[in-house]
C-alpha cells in the first residue's frame, strides 16, 4: 500500500495523490468495511509513527486475527490463547517500559548491570 501511496504521489502530485489513494481506500469500503477501516489505520500509523510501528501494528492484529482466541480454559486449545495472549501483553508491556525510559541515555541503565 505505500507503494501505490508513493506512486500515487509522485504521478499526482502532493495533494492529489494522497487523494486517489484515500479514494482507492473509500472504494474498499464496498467490499468489506473492516478493510477499509485496517488499511486506513495502517496508512495512519505509517505516516504518523513509521514504517517499524506499522509492521508491529500488522504483525499484532495478525497475531491476534490468526489465532484462536478463548478464555474457556476447558477448551483443548487454552494453551496456545493464553501463549498468543501472554506474549501480546509482555511486547506491549516492555514497549510501554522502553518508551517511559526514553529521556535517559541507553548507556546508563546498561552499564548499571
Amino acid at each position: 500500500m505505500i507503494f501505490v501511496w508513493l506512486l500515487a504521489r509522485k504521478a499526482f502530485g502532493s495533494i492529489v495523490g494522497p487523494l486517489a489513494v484515500l479514494s482507492l481506500v473509500g472504494a474498499l469500503t464496498f467490499a468489506n468495511v473492516g478493510v477499509a477501516f485496517y488499511v486506513g489505520l495502517v496508512l495512519f500509523v505509517l505516516l504518523r509513527s513509521g514504517l517499524l510501528s506499522a509492521v508491529a501494528m500488522g504483525c499484532t492484529v495478525s497475531l491476534l486475527y490468526l489465532s484462536p482466541l478463548t478464555l474457556d480454559t476447558s477448551a483443548w486449545f487454552w494453551p496456545r490463547a493464553a501463549f498468543v495472549l501472554l506474549l501480546v501483553a509482555a511486547a506491549a508491556g516492555w514497549s510501554a517500559w522502553m518508551a517511559s525510559r526514553r529521556n535517559e541515555p541507553v548507556a546508563a541503565w546498561q552499564s548499571a548491570r
